[in-house]
């Protein structure tokens, strides 16, 4: 499975993180429902936690529906308690939005735990040409908070340069 398409932002918050997952609409397509796995490290100083996001893309040829299953795993054995909150959209190349972010799931998540949900589009039986003629991305987006617990924000300094990372998948 090549993640090398995949990008992945990581913005450092007061409260938390903020990660978004980019992922070319043409690799899920191509995968034919088979899952597509990437794993992500959060290198958080207060509670640094490990996740797998894992997406199955179905798409039926003769009725054109497209559905998007969604599961956020956390991977690590860290004792915290975090809150997250997933949401998926798509956009095209330029950013904008294509469909709209729909929450998918959201809850206290310990260690082994997950969340978990879909999406699902109703479309004409030629969509995957549609798909791969547009170049749509799928965006998850992924808000993890309360690993920043009992820090205040002018704790640390933060800018830009510090919070944001950008990370291309190597698996």
């Amino acid at each position: 499975m090549d993640t090398s398409n995949v990008t992945i932002n990581d913005d450092e918050t007061y409260d938390g993180h903020n990660v978004l997952y980019l992922i070319p609409v043409r690799i899920l397509a191509a995968m034919k429902s088979e899952p597509f796995n990437v794993d992500y490290n959060i290198n958080c100083h207060n509670l640094p936690t490990s996740w797998r996001l894992g997406i199955t893309y179905e798409q039926k040829p003769e009725t054109g529906n497209v559905s998007c299953f969604v599961t956020l795993s956390r991977t690590d054995v860290g004792n915290g308690n975090l809150n997250v909150f997933v949401l998926v959209s798509y956009v095209d190349d330029n950013g904008r939005f294509v469909r709209y972010p729909k929450l998918i799931g959201s809850g206290q998540v310990l260690a082994g735990g997950k969340v978990q949900g879909s999406v699902e589009e109703s479309r004409y039986p030629g969509y995957r040409s549609y798909i791969y003629s547009l170049g749509l991305v799928l965006r998850v987006s992924m808000f993890v908070r309360n690993c920043h617990f009992g820090m205040k924000f002018h704790d640390k300094a933060y800018s830009s340069t510090d919070a944001k990372e950008t990370h291309h998948s190597k698996i």
